[in-house]
């Protein structure tokens, strides 16, 4: 019984570290995918509203007039208001600040999940398997009280 128990213990704890290790590269792929891409609205100025409806907005900075772009701020006409725009393109605005570490936060969980998964991997690796057993019959106890508990007490 020790040795299904040991067993029963090696699949969660490796399954569930090896699923958790291709989270973590997944995340940080994306994180590095995103970091590399070129930023694009890096300046900022104050604009004036020059046309407003209550879905869109145009508006007047640096002797340019911007494309429609949503009035997520629900401005009105003379309205002066922080922007930020593409210097390649200067017409093209946004109201909100962009923001750029969504990679970076991708990269960190990325990573902090991966070292906690190998830790995980490493610290059972060099358990016995009395050990392994004794998980094992835990889990396995209380996957069987979580079942008992649906099954008996159904609203």
């Amino acid at each position: 019984m020790a040795g299904v128990l040991a067993d029963y213990a090696k699949f969660r704890v490796y399954g569930g570290s090896i699923c958790a290790i291709i989270i973590s590269l997944s995340l940080i792929f994306a994180g590095v995918m995103i970091v590399r891409q070129p930023k694009i609205y890096t300046k900022s100025t104050d604009a004036k509203v020059t046309m407003a409806t209550p879905t869109t907005v145009t508006l007047s900075y640096l002797g340019h007039t911007s494309n429609e772009i949503p009035n997520t701020k629900n401005l009105k006409v003379d309205q002066t208001v922080k922007i930020y725009y593409d210097p390649k393109h200067i017409e093209n605005c946004v109201l909100d600040d962009p923001k750029y570490n969504t990679g970076w936060i991708f990269l960190g969980v990325g990573i902090l999940i991966s070292v906690v998964s190998s830790s995980t991997i490493a610290a059972f690796s060099s358990t016995s398997n009395d050990t392994k057993a004794v998980i094992g019959g835990v889990v396995g106890a209380s996957n069987a009280a979580g079942v008992a508990e649906r099954v008996l007490f159904r609203d």
